[in-house]
């Protein structure tokens, strides 16, 4: 038969004031190495501080982001980062720019942190820019009002027009340049017909779509998404035309960073069908470029925003692998982004505030090789308090050493009377001892040396008394 286990008669347990006792001792250890190591404790305010600066665990108070036309796909980019942003406390200034040149140049003169421009512009390779991917495509439209463009042949449906180009320093303005360079480059090879016509670049696009409606405009140009409010706008007029890009694949191969897109028959309205055919159009991604500096929760915060986007949205030109992504490669790419793209969001985003989550994710091998430097100090602490405390007992052995000495060779009540101020001294140093756990016993043996001192002091004055009795007797 098994034997039975004899029950437990107590349970040991902590009490409260133990726990504050613990406490109390941990602050004064810290106290005693403020006091007697302070170069010690002065070097790790300083690594705490370093530490603080490199990792930055919280986002700058501002954040600027360029602010596209009104109406525009870029300016629903910026207001989106926005208010994702400021939901998690971080302020954001949206900065107004007439379209992506201006706003890249900003960007380079650190006028502002985030830029939101298109892919294929130019960016100088020593500028601090990185990208962090691109939100989508924004496709380059031609609206015309009149009869419907036949053929193919791109510069004789544009010739002798009145047509808006955009704004100089727009993404519009931009690409139609590229166009105008290959056009004219490929007329002048085969026929030396030039492409002419009318350029229009002193209106904002709002007011160019009122032009075009009122016939003072033959075309206008514009560079956005489908999901611009100009767009939608000029996709409900039924007396406005939408050109058919058929040599779109041409020159995708011709102007650098362009893709092909086609908005599908129909996309619009279903009846009556709008567009009344697919439409073929060049495109180029919406980027957001960056200063390399701006914070890693930033830069999360505008990815996982543009993911969830991109989720929601029904997405008329879309792309292998979704969006956001890497489609232009003439941009550094943001260390954060690529991990983002490779491992997704912050594995804690959720559980915790994001900012945390965001630092934690991107400090974690700093913070452990930190922590596999700091777990050898803090077991070298509670050695160095009871160090500290050894030292100053050794001195207190020393003092009650010769003063027990100088008791044995006392040979007046004169003397004994200044031994007994020395020996006052040395009982007081005791008492005002701060004794650390772990040095209790040591302590206590320190008590009764200082005890038994005393009481040889005490011996040996009576000793003299009774010499001085009988001499005088």
């Amino acid at each position: 038969m098994a034997k039975r286990r004899p029950e437990l008669k107590e349970n040991p347990f902590i009490e409260d004031s133990q726990l504050w006792l613990t406490i109390k001792h941990e602050l004064l250890a810290v106290l005693v190495l403020i006091r007697h190591q302070w170069y010690l404790f002065v070097c790790i305010l300083i690594g705490i501080g370093g530490l603080i600066y490199i990792l930055q665990p919280l986002a700058t108070d501002v954040v600027r982001i360029s602010r596209g036309q009104p109406g525009s796909s870029l300016e629903a980019a910026a207001l989106q980062f926005k208010f994702a942003l400021e939901d998690n406390g971080i302020e954001v200034e949206l900065v107004n720019t007439n379209g992506t040149i201006e706003a890249l140049k900003q960007l380079e003169e650190q006028k502002i942190d985030v830029a939101i421009t298109q892919t294929g512009v130019a960016v100088e390779k020593d500028k601090n820019i990185v990208s962090l991917g691109s939100l989508g495509y924004q496709a380059f439209w031609y609206f015309y009002s009149g009869p419907e463009a036949k053929g193919d042949d791109l510069l004789k449906n544009l010739s002798n027009k009145k047509i808006y180009v955009g704004k100089p320093g727009t993404g519009t303005n931009y690409l139609v340049e590229k166009l105008k360079k290959v056009a004219e480059n490929a007329s002048s090879t085969h026929n030396g017909n030039r492409i002419s016509f009318t350029s229009v670049d002193n209106l904002g696009f709002k007011e160019a779509i009122d032009d075009l409606e009122n016939g003072k405009l033959d075309g206008m140009f514009i560079l956005a998404g489908f999901d611009s409010k100009n767009i939608q706008r000029l996709l409900t007029n039924q007396k406005i035309h939408l050109l058919n890009f058929t040599i779109a694949d041409a020159l995708s191969l011709a102007i650098k960073g362009v893709d092909v897109v086609t908005l599908p028959k129909a996309s619009f309205t279903i009846s009556p069908p709008n567009p009344p055919q697919d439409i073929k159009m060049i495109a180029v991604g919406t980027a957001v470029l960056i200063n390399k500096d701006v914070h890693p929760e930033v830069q999360y915060l505008i990815l996982e925003t543009a993911r969830q986007d991109y989720d929601l949205t029904e997405v008329v030109f879309d792309r292998t692998g979704g969006f956001p992504a890497f489609t232009d490669k003439s941009v550094k790419h943001s260390k954060i982004a690529d991990k983002y793209y490779t491992n997704g969001p912050p594995s804690l985003v959720g559980e915790v505030p994001h900012w945390i989550a965001s630092f934690l994710d991107n400090a974690w091998f700093t913070l452990l090789a930190v922590g596999a430097i700091l777990y050898p100090l803090m077991q070298f602490r509670p050695n160095s308090r009871i160090r500290i405390y050894e030292l100053y007992e050794n001195r207190m052995y020393t003092e009650i050493f010769d003063l027990n000495t100088d008791v044995s060779a006392a040979e007046t009540l004169e003397e004994m009377a200044l031994i007994s101020v020395r020996y006052k001294a040395i009982v007081k140093k005791v008492e005002n001892i701060w004794a650390p756990m772990g040095a209790k016993s040591d302590f206590a043996n320190l008590m009764n040396m200082t005890a038994v001192l005393g009481n040889h002091i005490k011996e040996k004055i009576e000793t003299l008394k009774n010499e001085s009795k009988l001499s005088s007797a």
